[in-house]
């Protein structure tokens, strides 16, 4: 809870806070203009507010100031300070008030929401305190607008914050993002549409194309069933060519896809370094005083040997398996060229080569 507020500027320099109900009184006659509302004024500024800080009144007869106070939560004291007009830190002190580092006002009310325990994640503090602290100057005195934070604040940010303050806003979060979601879509959509992305149609014009589909499809159904009716005319030498060819091209494909692997592989072992260890034999001896670095250096040989040996015929493989895949290449080539040339003969039904592509 707060403790006490002391600036230097005031009147009565502490102010100090008891438990329970604090309460701020005017004169026996009820004399105005005696600082209630201002008071009201600094503890929103303790508590996060900048209203204090705009006021022009205070600015010109108070000039700059600096305003401490004490929070306690628990059984540690906790000491703040913030100074007037330039409000945008709050100075974190010793038991002294002297500064020990700055933060800006908004990690300190959420420190502030943290101490409080006001575990809401929607709600921010100033949300939970601020719109409830009713004093002349914040401009949320109506007694008609009782929720509102200030005069212009829509309805619905302020029931909003309502909800949200006895944590009842969950459900109605959920269907709002969906809301958010499909009304950004929807300015997507029809900014699309003024940029002429996405054709801009009225539903006389949605009637139209709908009637141009339907006659659309009716004469593909109509041309189908006139190729379907035609299938007896085609050449059947020339279909059964073409039936040939592309069988022979699917399996030239596949070959020529097992040698590709292989010449992959090929590669990946040529690009292989055999590693050197006769400069680390010395090493050995370090731990095997009697070693026969010699017979160690003979091995060493025959292992360079054998990797010459392997890397020749690897390069031998290579080249072989190169020529075979230009040889299918040029069959391919050969194949697609022939399967070409059938395709252009208007006696041929292309639906014939479709049903054949899965061969």
């Amino acid at each position: 809870m707060l403790r006490e507020i002391y600036c230097e500027a005031f009147h009565q320099k502490r102010i100090c806070f008891n438990n329970g109900l604090s309460v701020v009184l005017g004169t026996p006659t009820g004399t105005n203009s005696i600082g209630k509302s201002t008071f009201m004024l600094i503890i929103d500024f303790v508590f996060g507010g900048n209203t204090y800080a705009g006021e022009e009144d205070i600015i010109k007869n108070v000039k700059a100031h600096r305003i401490c106070w004490t929070f306690e939560f628990g059984d540690k004291k906790y000491y703040y300070a913030r100074r007037v007009p330039e409000s945008r830190e709050v100075e974190q002190c010793n038991s002294e008030y002297e500064m020990l580092k700055k933060m800006s006002v908004s990690d300190y009310c959420r420190w502030l929401k943290k101490q409080s325990r006001l575990e809401i994640d929607d709600l921010s503090f100033r949300d939970a305190v601020g719109r409830y602290i009713r004093a002349y100057g914040k401009d949320n005195c109506s007694e008609k607008k009782p929720l509102q934070a200030f005069q212009k604040e829509a309805d619905l940010a302020a029931s909003t914050a309502l909800l949200k303050m006895f944590d009842m806003y969950a459900p109605i979060s959920t269907i709002k993002d969906q809301a958010d979601q499909s009304e950004e879509a929807y300015k997507t959509f029809s900014k699309a549409q003024s940029m002429n992305y996405i054709a801009k149609i009225g539903k006389i014009q949605y009637r139209r194309n709908l009637k141009e589909i339907n006659r659309i499809e009716s004469e593909l159904t109509e041309l189908a069933e006139d190729l379907e009716s035609n299938l007896l005319d085609v050449d059947a030498t020339a279909s059964e060519e073409a039936i040939k060819i592309k069988k022979d091209l699917s399996r030239a494909k596949r070959y020529r896809s097992s040698l590709l692997s292989r010449a992959a592989t090929i590669d990946e072992n040529l690009d292989y370094k055999f590693s050197v260890t006769s400069d680390t034999y010395r090493e050995l001896e370090n731990y095997f005083p009697n070693v026969n670095l010699s017979a160690l250096e003979e091995v060493e040989v025959f292992h360079k040997k054998l990797a010459t040996i392997f890397r020749r015929e690897l390069q031998e493989e290579n080249a072989r398996i190169k020529k075979e895949i230009d040889d299918y290449n040029s069959l391919i080539a050969s194949l697609e060229k022939q399967l070409k040339q059938l395709v252009k003969n208007p006696k041929l039904s292309k639906l014939v080569l479709k049903n054949m592509q899965t061969v």
